[in-house]
């Protein structure tokens, strides 16, 4: 499958940097909720703390930058996955190590099911403080993107 498939979401904005699209497309995912589900469940090994969500196809996601790198993996599905590099189709099974900073931009192609992977030494089980540990807050990229939808609304005619 070609790098190149569209974005609706992302292709038809207007030149923007890379962080103001991904700032503008968080920001219209948490406004304008379409109602997707794409539940996520946690699962708790010793030493672990699993997320796994599942997403039908057709939908953009991005998620929280990371705090720190972790393991993530494809566990079924294709999606196309978007950085400041370019696109790439990955299809399941795939695997991946992040780096800190690092924030998920997902295109689906296929409903997908995806993983990832936290130490969890202290054995917690409050999902708010383990997503606090290991994802930064939502709040700066959706301030941005509030600004940014703000400047494309004032710009429209």
């Amino acid at each position: 499958m070609p790098n190149d498939v569209p974005i609706p979401q992302w292709d038809q904005l207007p030149e923007l940097t890379f962080l103001e699209k991904t700032a503008y497309i968080a920001y219209q995912l948490k406004v304008m909720a379409d109602g997707t589900e794409a539940p996520v469940s946690h699962i708790f090994e010793p030493g672990l703390y699993i997320r796994e969500i599942k997403i039908p196809a057709g939908i953009v996601m991005v998620g929280r930058p990371h705090i720190f790198g972790h393991r993530c993996e494809l566990v079924s599905g294709s999606l196309l996955h978007v950085s400041e590099e370019g696109r790439r189709v990955i299809e399941a099974p795939f695997e991946m190590h992040t780096v800190p900073n690092y924030q998920l931009i997902v295109y689906t192609l296929t409903p997908i099911v995806g993983r990832t992977y936290h130490p969890n030494e202290d054995e917690e089980r409050d999902v708010e403080v383990l997503e606090n540990k290991w994802f930064l807050p939502p709040d700066p990229i959706l301030q941005l993107g509030a600004m940014v939808h703000a400047r494309l609304t004032e710009d429209s005619p």
